[in-house]
């Protein structure tokens, strides 16, 4: 009766290990909160950058971007990057696997916005915007200047900013709005192709 129980337990087991598998095969992971060690962590304005800032001991900080190992993360009202070395993973979300279209590429990072054939114009306000406005100023060549903040609010400095970054890219005429092709073409020039 014992053996019984004992094989029917273990074949219980292997069908929730493989029920489990398959369930996290067709979901995405992305951490949308971290919390900072006892002794803080330092603010960068982009991976492995310049020191902006520093961020208190014990500190939980919402996640908006993640790459090569560093958090996008806010503090108050500032942003910038830190190291996952630095921090403790305090939530991670499920996302639902979405199809693409043919005429639009998923970046291989799950954590970069990915909008799919949305388009965002002048005076759209999310989290998607400030992770362009965020990877523009961490281009070090657009979007820059004390006067211009990472609000989350496409105006129209931003959406001219968009405009020159994608022209140098090779989208000539650019209007300016935000949309699938920009995110990707800021990943691939921060951190450039993964060749997938």
């Amino acid at each position: 009766m014992k053996r019984s129980v004992s094989i029917f337990l273990s074949v219980l087991l292997a069908a929730t290990l493989i029920l489990s598998a398959c369930g996290t095969a067709s979901a995405e992971m992305r951490v949308t909160l971290v919390r900072t060690g006892d002794r803080g962590a330092s603010l960068r304005d982009k991976p492995n950058g310049e020191k902006i800032g520093s961020v208190h001991g014990n500190t939980d900080l919402p996640v908006y971007a993640h790459a090569n190992g560093w958090f996008y993360v806010q503090d108050g009202m500032q942003t910038g990057w830190v190291s996952k070395n630095m921090v403790i993973i305090v939530s991670v979300e499920n996302t639902d696997d979405v199809s693409t279209t043919p005429s639009v590429t998923r970046v291989p990072d799950s954590t970069v916005p990915y909008i799919a054939n949305m388009v965002y114009g002048l005076n759209a306000k999310n989290e998607t915007v400030r992770w362009v406005q965020s990877m523009m100023k961490a281009t070090g060549i657009w979007y820059q200047g004390d006067e211009w903040k990472v609000t989350g609010n496409l105006g129209k400095h931003t959406m001219q900013e968009i405009s020159s970054f994608m022209e140098s890219r090779g989208y000539f005429g650019h209007s300016g709005v935000i949309d699938q092709n920009v995110i990707n073409e800021l990943y691939y020039y921060l951190y450039g192709d993964s060749g997938d």
